[in-house]
């Protein structure tokens, strides 16, 4: 199930998303974020940071892992919270 939230600047983005088939097709609309994205720990989960075109973070996403399966994914999108974060330490 994922869940994003792109705030005021990025309504389109606002979305929470469920079934395997509606995850799966979520997946291939912004797969090419996956070509720029670090992984990282987010809040001690297993996530990534999708970075746009000119190097600012694009989307901060977490997901929760149980039994071996991704159950929950969590996006923040939104550049007014994205500015707020530190992530000087990300390798990019």
């Amino acid at each position: 199930m994922p869940r994003s939230d792109g705030g005021v600047a990025r309504p389109g983005l606002i979305s929470l998303v469920r079934g395997a088939r509606a995850v799966a097709e979520q997946a291939m609309i912004f797969r090419h974020l996956g070509e720029t994205a670090t992984r990282v720990l987010v809040n001690g989960i297993p996530g990534a940071v999708a970075w746009a075109p000119a190097g600012s973070p694009f989307a901060v996403a977490a997901m929760t892992v149980k039994g071996g399966r991704i159950v929950v994914i969590d996006v923040l999108a939104d550049p007014d919270r994205l500015g707020r974060l530190d992530l000087t330490v990300v390798a990019r």
